[in-house]
Formats: structure tokens, sequence, C-alpha cells
């Protein structure tokens, strides 16, 4: 990648306030777990809202046993996901086994098998072929992802990075390096030196953009997935 463009890429980023902007104002919101911030937003004209458990449904719905899902788990609405809402779609909330809050989208014509399930807290259904998640869960960053379906084949719109911007300090001394093979070295630094962590590589799950309070920017890349004993606020994969 020219440095040119990578440049241009975190300008950009570091100009987003993630926490203050009101994502996709013309969808309507509801929240379908207070207590881990859970919510949904949707095209309301192309929707209908539900919010029943599994175990709620009528007897004769088929969506209402099944032995792979929790009886728990709440059908929150039926929706389009397409601009010409050929199929309608039914999407499941869950707070999984251990505090693992995920969505699964099944075509409301076949209750066996979802069509994706996706860890999330937030999910954003456009009805134009698009759908977005964020939300810290079962990673080891609050991952933003695009994510584009054509006859329930559902794909992730591929970004050149995702987007870390976390503001952090080190627990253990890093090296940061200029080149994704980690052998151009950069900068070395102390246990506790403030950074930001900029960007994460989606090729590479533990290889991150890192700069330095003075401003050196490089890579850097983990074999474990005990982030929070190596950079502060980067979760365990899981937890």
């Amino acid at each position: 990648m020219k440095k040119s463009t990578l440049l241009f890429l975190l300008i950009t980023f570091s100009l987003q306030i993630y926490a203050q902007e009101n994502h996709f104002p013309q969808l309507k919101k509801v929240v379908v777990d207070a207590d881990m911030d859970v919510y949904v937003k949707y095209d309301a004209s192309k929707s209908t809202l539900i919010q029943k458990k599994r175990s709620a449904l009528p007897v004769n719905n088929p969506f209402r046993s099944n032995d792979e899902y929790d009886a728990d788990d709440i059908l929150v609405l039926e929706t389009c996901l397409e601009a010409d809402c050929f199929e309608k779609y039914l999407v499941f909330y869950t707070p999984g086994m251990s505090a693992d809050p995920a969505f699964y989208i099944f075509n409301k014509s076949n209750p066996d098998s979802a069509i994706i399930g996706i860890g999330a807290l937030h999910l954003y259904i456009t009805s134009n072929g698009f759908f977005y998640i964020d939300g810290h869960t079962n990673n080891t960053f609050n991952t933003r992802q695009k994510f584009r379906i054509q006859k329930d084949e559902v794909k992730e719109v591929r970004q050149p990075f995702y987007y870390v911007g976390l503001k952090s300090k080190t627990k253990i001394p890093l090296t940061l390096y200029s080149d994704e093979n980690m052998t151009k070295e950069v900068a070395k630094l102390s246990a506790g030196s403030s950074i930001e962590v900029l960007l994460a590589d989606p090729a590479e799950y533990f290889r991150y953009l890192v700069k330095t309070s003075f401003g050196l920017v490089g890579w850097v890349e983990f074999e474990m997935v005990y982030l929070d004993d190596q950079i502060e606020g980067l979760f365990f994969k899981g937890d």
C-alpha cells in the first residue's frame, strides 16, 4: 500500500468521534438487552417488531423449538434485507453461553438453518442489501463490519483495515516495525508507554498499527490471544 494512501486512511479514522455519532439516524431503534446495551436499528417501513422468546411463540410456529438454539433466544423482528423485499427474514438475539451476545438471521421460509450467526452488540439493518454490526463481543476490540446479502448468501464487505482507535498503554515492552513482516524496527517501547492503537489487519487477527506518544507509527503483532496482558483495553478473544 502506498504511504500516501495509508496516511489518508489514518487521518480519516483519527477525525472520527465514534461514540458521539448517531449512526443511521433514519432507522428506528429497539433495545433488546438493556443490561448489555444490545440494540437493533431497522427500517420501520419494511419491518414488524415482535420481541418474543422462542418459547413464547405459537406452538405451530416452526421457529418455536429447535434443538440447536436456546428457547430463551428472542425473536426481535421480521424484516427485509434487500430493496425488493422479495424475501422476509427473522432476526433472533441470543445472550450466548458466557455473555457473548449474538444475532442469528433466518430466511422466514427456512427455520432449520440461519443464513448467518454473528457476535455483536449492535445490528443495523438498512433494507438495501447491506447490514452492519459493531460492539465488542467475542473479539479483541470493537470491530465494525459491513455485510452484503444476495439470495441468502452473506459476504462481508472487505475493508483494508479495521479501525480500532484505542488510546492506551503498553503492559509489556513492545517493538514497532515499519513492515508487516516485522523485520524493520521503528521504535522500542517500555512497559507503561502511552500509545494509540489505530488499526487492525483483517488478514492477521493479532496484528495492529500503533502510534507512539511522540507520533511514530509501526506494526506490532501478537501470537497469543491474551492481549489484555500486553496492551490495556485489548480484550481476551472471547471475554
